[in-house]
């Protein structure tokens, strides 16, 4: 089971990006995608790529804020 309080964090970090790159929020990541992160919190790129959503080009576009964030929680 995920964090609520650890996922909405996620989404917020998803509507910056979304809004900075002028891209809808599910083109960053879908909620399923933050949900695994939310439950998984991965701290490494590998981990990070075994997260169902996140391949290499979405992990170099998007994964190191994602990952920043999950280190600072």
């Amino acid at each position: 089971a995920f964090d609520p309080s650890t996922f909405e964090r996620l989404r917020t970090l998803r509507l910056e990006i979304s809004k900075e790159n002028a891209i809808p929020p599910y083109v960053v990541f879908s909620d399923k995608t933050l949900k695994e992160m939310a439950e998984k919190l991965p701290l490494t790129k590998e981990a990070m790529l075994d997260v169902s959503g996140v391949g290499e080009v979405k992990f170099e576009r998007y994964g190191e804020a994602f990952l920043e964030l999950i280190k600072r929680l």
